[in-house]
């Protein structure tokens, strides 16, 4: 039992986006409580459909999601469909788990570094504006290579 809650940890719930054709991650809201915040989810997937377009399906791994979102795809004229594996999100969550939990392996940032070395610059520049953000903020960190920073200075500076 927490004695005080407000410096409680924190379990954020978020959907958990990416385009599979491309592997981008698509930067999503997240909420501290899935039952307060579900509509706030989906309201933030609905938006990032609107900039980014409506996909032939939305994969989802588990019940909870597919239910949450089913009114919706059929609303936005798209389809969830459940898939009991999906690699990419399994890669991806273990990024975002490596990532905050400080595991980074070398590996792990040598792909990520490579995928974004090899866009294209209509697709380095099309990014959405949260990931652009983290990106410029890690490259006036210094926390860029060289050849990934000096690209970012050359197409957002």
């Amino acid at each position: 039992m927490v004695k005080d809650p407000e410096n409680a940890p924190i379990f954020p719930f978020m959907l958990l986006t990416a385009d599979f054709k491309s592997g981008m991650v698509v930067p999503g809201e997240s909420v501290a409580d899935y039952e307060k915040g579900a509509k706030e989810l989906v309201t933030d997937l609905s938006r990032s459909m609107a900039d980014l377009g409506v996909p032939s399906e939305i994969r989802v791994k588990d019940g909870r999601t597919e239910t949450l979102l089913s009114k919706f795809v059929e609303q936005a004229g798209t389809k969830v469909v459940r898939y009991d594996d999906l690699p990419l999100f399994d890669e991806i969550e273990e990024s975002i788990t490596a990532r905050f939990c400080g595991d980074q392996d070398e590996e792990g940032m040598e792909n990520f570094l490579k995928m974004m070395m090899e866009m294209d610059d209509e697709t380095f520049l099309s990014m959405p504006d949260p990931l652009r953000i983290q990106i410029l903020e890690l490259e006036r960190q210094g926390d860029l290579p060289e050849p990934l920073s000096g690209r970012v200075r050359r197409l957002f500076g």
